[in-house]
């Protein structure tokens, strides 16, 4: 009877026992919900989780650039130097040292170690509170310390028991959506050290010169080295083999005393790596980042192309990840066309400045050389375009031009006398000379001006200039004027990537410094996958205009120091002569000398001048040919190997006289009737009340072309020569068709010409 008693008492007590602990579990739940709620705890953690997994790299957005061989050429290092690396790459050592030495059950926790809570909190108690001489245990896994460093603030004022308890929550929700092996992956990339680098890789290669991915033999220094990392990141500051050598030593120590208690390395090979010390094995300080500014001032002219260029892959989103842009610089190839620039004994002094592009198949940018490496500036020379290139341009502009317009043969013969632009002004050739009449071949060789200038005005327009360099990317200039056929404002990339398109008998393809680009790790740009190119010359008028330039090289011509005895080599020069009004004196030179120089593979451009020119003294003298020489070394070098045979004769160009290089040639099938019948719109209002400013224009073009029923030439010519100008406009509108249509004999030059002087649309 007093048995039953007890067990009913007993169970009576056990029920509100039973009870009060359910409502202590619904009241901490009800807390703990209310606590998650009020802490946006939930948020937080959805946030963490997508960042971690979409948007790694947005947290330490920089610009990459490697070289054509992987190694690092470039980035900003203003920010963070962040190199990930895959767990799959990680030395197996590094990864056992990293788990035994921070969080070694962390493969079987789901986040959090109850038993690392209590034993730091008892530590901190015996510390804080009983004021004991014990060492702080951290009671954080590597979940936790992930959750720490990439979504909360590391700073000790912001380490507080909230945060602590979110930490907790997020690390255990983590565990729930990505493996153990992502988790691990994303620590050893996240851990920020002092010297300006995130993730052991990073600090690997800036403490060591090597990657912790190349951290893969068993030699003393390699295991010292991963020993030390290993143990790091539990406080990169304390532990700084620069700063703080001795307390850096004692933690390689420790964790080589972990290893071996685990049997990861033997007992030979922890004595040889304890006898090391650390921080000689490191590089100097900030030697890394050293290299890195040296590159840029060295380097300036191709890093230069490369960021130009890769604005036309990366969009505003993919320019806040960690973008990685692996190019085409050869550090082998830019140092030997450095040292050619370097290395030419014909410059005046040492403030005489040369720049080079070089470029080969396809116009892979091969070399750019901002400057002589005496200058020790930051002036990208190689792609400044507000220097005039004087003749260099002539054929790229004038000559294959006229090619594809007319079949007019090379021996064709022009005017060499003074050229007036008007009543005012006037071109002549080099030195004043003049030379009778002479073919165009001459003309090119001997780069002469007003030949040049006749043809041009005969046949083409300053529309020309415009659509030919624009159509190859080069936009210099907002305008251009007759002029212009003398020399345009181009950089040597410009003047190299237009050559380059002769040399390809005609065919353009964009100036290519980059083979791909990742943003945050996804193939963004791929160079196989953006092959473009366009036709700017017909191949005949291309093959001709570099057949002429073959024999700039020749003695009495205007390239003879930069010849080579190669076949297949084309070559132009050009120079800058000064306004008398600049020193108001004549001057024996010019401020600007340019070569250009081609074979079938690669491109060269060269120009020299001062930095500012306008200053006494600061001319190229007549008689300084450092562009030919430089040029001459360039090719002869950089060609050494490839194919500079001829280039293939196109089936529609004939050869009318064979003399080597003095060869003249004919294009057949090309335009050289005015095509009849066409239709244009005439714009009258153009004309401004200035007819006679347009007729003598017009008179430029050949009368021939012209045979209008309704407004003929002549008739207009003859009605408005002894009338004012507002009369002749009358006159004019009078003769012309009132819906403003005509259909005439007029040629396409014609129908150029009469565009450029807006008279039609």
């Amino acid at each position: 009877m007093k048995k039953k008693k007890i067990s009913k008492a007993l169970l009576k007590y056990m029920k509100y026992f039973l009870i009060v602990i359910v409502l202590g579990i619904s009241l901490v739940a009800i807390f703990v919900t209310k606590y998650i709620k009020q802490n946006n705890i939930i948020e937080d953690t959805s946030n963490f989780q997508r960042q971690l997994k979409y948007n790694y790299s947005e947290k330490f957005p920089n610009t990459y650039i490697y070289d054509d061989k992987g190694q690092l050429l470039s980035y900003d290092t203003e920010k963070p130097y962040l190199d990930y690396i895959k767990l799959k790459d990680v030395p197996q050592l590094y990864k056992t040292a990293l788990i035994d030495t921070e969080n070694k059950n962390f493969f079987t926790e789901k986040g959090v170690s109850v038993k690392g809570i209590v034993k730091a909190g008892v530590s901190v108690f015996q510390s804080k509170i009983l004021k004991k001489q014990v060492e702080l245990v951290g009671g954080s896994t590597i979940d936790q310390q992930l959750v720490k460093n990439f979504y909360f603030s590391t700073n000790d004022k912001d380490k507080t028991i909230d945060r602590k308890f979110k930490e907790i929550i997020m690390s255990y929700t983590m565990n729930q959506h990505f493996t153990k092996n992502d988790i691990l992956e994303k620590y050893i990339n996240i851990v920020y050290y002092n010297e300006n680098a995130i993730g052991t890789n990073s600090i690997s290669e800036i403490y060591f010169g090597k990657k912790l991915s190349e951290l893969t033999d068993r030699s003393p220094q390699t295991i010292a080295k991963i020993a030390y990392l290993s143990g790091l990141n539990q406080n990169p500051t304390a532990y700084n083999l620069y700063t703080h050598p001795k307390a850096a030593n004692e933690r390689k120590d420790i964790v080589l005393g972990i290893l071996l208690a685990n049997k990861k390395i033997d007992k030979k090979e922890y004595n040889s790596a304890k006898k090391i010390s650390i921080e000689k094995l490191a590089q100097p300080r900030f030697s890394f980042t050293q290299k890195i500014a040296e590159n840029k001032q060295k380097y300036r002219g191709y890093i230069n192309v490369i960021n130009s260029e890769s604005k036309d892959y990366i969009n505003g989103n993919d320019a806040k990840q960690a973008i990685k842009i692996y190019s085409y610089f050869n550090k082998a190839q830019q140092d030997k066309a450095q040292s050619i620039v370097d290395n030419n004994t014909t410059y005046q002094d040492n403030e005489q400045q040369l720049a080079a592009s070089i470029t080969r198949d396809n116009n892979i940018l091969v070399a750019s050389v901002a400057g002589r490496s005496n200058s020790k500036d930051y002036l990208d020379r190689a792609n400044q375009n507000t220097r005039s290139s004087g003749s260099s341009m002539k054929p790229i502009i004038d000559y294959a031009p006229l090619f594809d317009k007319t079949n007019l043969p090379t021996n064709t013969t022009f005017s060499s006398s003074r050229f007036p632009y008007d009543a005012n002004s006037y071109a002549d050739n080099y030195g004043g000379y003049t030379y009778g009449n002479v073919t165009l071949n001459t003309a090119l060789q001997l780069s002469l001006n007003t030949p040049v200038l006749r043809f041009f005005t005969q046949y083409l327009n300053v529309d020309t200039i415009k659509n030919t360099l624009e159509n190859m990317d080069i936009h210099a200039q907002k305008t251009y004027d007759i002029t212009n056929t003398l020399g345009v404002n181009v950089s040597t990339l410009n003047q190299a990537s237009a050559y380059r398109t002769l040399a390809n008998l005609g065919k353009y393809t964009p100036v290519k410094s980059i083979q791909r680009i990742t943003a945050n790790d996804k193939e963004i740009y791929n160079v196989t996958a953006n092959q473009t190119s366009k036709t700017i010359y017909n191949p005949s008028s291309a093959y001709v205009t570099l057949r002429l330039m073959e024999g700039t090289t020749q003695s009495n011509m205007s390239a003879p120091q930069a010849a080579l005895q190669l076949t297949g080599y084309a070559v132009k020069t050009g120079s800058v002569a000064y306004d008398q009004r600049v020193f108001g004196y004549d001057v024996p030179g010019g401020s600007d000398s340019w070569t250009a120089a081609t074979t079938k593979h690669f491109t060269a451009s060269v120009w020299t001048g001062y930095d500012k020119p306008n200053q006494a003294g600061h001319w190229i003298n007549d008689n300084t040919d450092t562009a030919q020489y430089v040029v001459k070394d360039l090719i002869s070098q950089f060609s050494n190997g490839s194919d500079t045979s001829q280039w293939a004769q196109p089936n529609n160009v004939k050869t009318i006289y064979d003399a080597g290089v003095n060869s003249q040639f004919a294009i057949t099938g090309a335009p050289s009737q005015p095509k009849l019948n066409k239709t244009v719109n005439i714009d009258i209002s153009s004309i401004d009340n200035n007819p006679l400013k347009v007729i003598k224009s017009l008179n430029e073009i050949p009368k021939t072309t012209y045979n209008y029923s309704k407004s003929d030439y002549k008739e207009i010519l003859n009605a408005t020569s002894n009338k004012s100008d507002s009369d002749a406009y009358n006159e004019i509108k009078e003769l012309l068709p009132a819906e403003g249509k005509f259909t005439g004999n007029i040629d396409d030059n014609t129908i150029d010409k009469l565009k450029s002087l807006k008279i039609i649309k």
